[in-house]
C-alpha cells in the first residue's frame, strides 16, 4: 500500500493549500533579471492553480458528503461566508480556516459502528 493511499481526501486538500501558500510566498520574493522574473511568474501561476484546486476540492468533498455550506460552516466552527469564500477560490483562506475546513470534511465522514 502506497503512502498516498493512507491520506484522507481532506489531508490531500490541505497539501494543495500548503503548496499554494508556499508558491504564493515565493512569488512575492523580489527578483532581478529575466530568468528570475520568469520563475516568479511561474510560481505565481502554480500558486493560483493550487488555490483553485483547493477551492474546487472543498466544494466537491462537501457535495460528496451531502453537506450544505451551512452544515460545513457549523462543523468547522466558521461562518457561512468563510465557506463561500473558500469555495470561490478568489484568494487563499487563512491557514486556520483551511485547517478547520479540512478537519470538518474528514470528521463529517460517518464512521462504521464497532461490533
Amino acid at each position: 500500500m502506497s503512502r498516498s493511499t493512507l491520506l484522507t481526501p481532506a489531508t490531500k486538500l490541505f497539501r494543495t493549500f500548503s503548496l499554494a501558500t508556499q508558491y504564493a510566498e515565493r512569488a512575492k520574493q523580489p527578483s532581478s533579471g529575466e530568468p528570475l522574473e520568469i520563475t516568479r511568474r511561474w510560481q505565481a501561476g502554480v500558486a493560483r492553480d493550487n488555490r483553485r484546486k483547493f477551492a474546487a476540492g472543498v466544494r466537491q468533498r462537501r457535495q460528496a458528503l451531502s453537506l450544505t455550506q451551512e452544515e460545513l460552516a457549523r462543523y468547522a466552527g466558521l461562518t457561512v461566508p468563510d465557506v463561500v469564500e473558500a469555495e470561490a477560490g478568489e484568494r487563499l483562506p487563512s491557514e486556520d480556516t483551511a485547517v478547520r475546513l479540512c478537519w470538518a470534511l474528514d470528521a463529517a465522514v460517518p464512521q462504521p459502528m464497532a461490533a
